[in-house]
């Protein structure tokens, strides 16, 4: 049994999947829940997660498709075959690959405004900056935004644009979806840059509001790559907000656990970024953007129990839910 009847039921479970792994706190590298660490994740973060594990696929769908060499995406396959082993890491973070997810909806189904990672108007900016150790795993990041309804019969459905980019060490810029320029039409982007391709070094990741007539606009990251990580197992980066507010990761992680190391039983999400590694949590508070209370954002490296799935085939940059304007 194959096609879209057997992928969309396969996707809605992994989904439902992710949704439970998240909110159960299974991060610390067990697959056992720590409730403490749970959240409820954004609607775009769960399909962030499925898109950015993603396998591109060979072979040929139907007799007179043109036959899949494995890139993408496209309209035969989407971003391809669910595998959520390839982002929610079931061994958990290693230096050949870690995962990180920012996209915090809330905790106890009361929703969070100020923990979900935003950009607030046209020109806005948020960077993430990380060190990619290796070339033992490919470099993965995927944006999703759950954008306004356009007007019925409009020309263009895209109402608020954001533009995911990389910037490797040597200052080459990778755009998403296997462009060379900034996607225009989807609120899907993924930049999927291959491990032999990979240059160690640092990571600029860029979400930037080309165009935000309607915000704040949400957004949720899943990002997967050969990171480097500190003495304490926390990603070496930073990531700096709208605002220009600057975080480091491992500093802001390594002094929120007290100096007696990390403990994913001690510490949970306390009103903070919270950084979860193998066995390992860590809670940096940010401020809100507009100077008020202090911004909860769940920022993630994730692991635990792994699920693949049928590809996800259909029209336009991604069927079966998995791509293109909407969702």
């Amino acid at each position: 049994i194959a096609g879209t009847s057997m992928a969309t039921p396969v996707t809605a479970g992994n989904a439902a999947l992710v949704r439970q792994f998240i909110r159960e706190g299974r991060f610390a590298g067990t697959g056992q829940p720590v409730p403490e660490m749970g959240y409820d994740p954004m609607g775009a973060l769960i399909k962030a997660v499925m898109v950015n594990g993603a396998d591109l696929m060979t072979g040929s769908y139907d007799t007179a498709a043109a036959t899949l060499n494995g890139a993408g995406p496209d309209a035969a396959q989407g971003h391809g075959r669910t595998n959520l082993a390839n982002t929610l890491l079931p061994g958990g973070n290693t230096a050949d690959r870690s995962t990180v997810l920012d996209g915090k909806f809330g905790k106890d189904g009361v929703a969070d405004p100020n923990a979900m990672p935003t950009i607030t108007q046209t020109g806005g900016e948020a960077e993430y900056s990380f060190e990619v150790s290796s070339q033992a795993s490919n470099f993965a990041a995927t944006v999703v935004w759950f954008d306004p309804p356009a007007a019925t019969g409009a020309t263009q459905s895209l109402i608020n644009d954001l533009d995911l980019s990389v910037t490797d060490p040597n200052g080459k810029i990778w755009y998403p979806n296997g462009l060379s320029a900034p996607d225009k039409v989807n609120t899907v982007e993924k930049v999927m840059i291959p491990a032999e391709s990979l240059v160690p070094g640092q990571y600029i990741l860029k979400v930037s509001g080309a165009s935000v007539p309607q915000g704040p606009q949400p957004y949720a990251l899943a990002l997967s790559a050969p990171l480097k990580l500190t003495a304490s197992g926390a990603p070496d980066g930073s990531i700096t907000d709208e605002s220009g507010k600057q975080t480091d990761i491992s500093n802001a992680a390594n002094s929120s656990s007290g100096g007696d190391g990390p403990s994913a039983t001690t510490i949970g999400i306390i009103g903070g970024v919270a950084v979860f590694v193998a066995g390992a949590a860590y809670v940096i508070t940010q401020r809100n953007k507009k100077g008020g209370s202090n911004n909860s954002r769940a920022m993630t490296p994730a692991s635990g129990p792994g699920m693949g799935g049928p590809g996800m085939g259909g029209s336009g940059m991604g069927g079966s839910g998995m791509g293109g304007s909407g969702m």
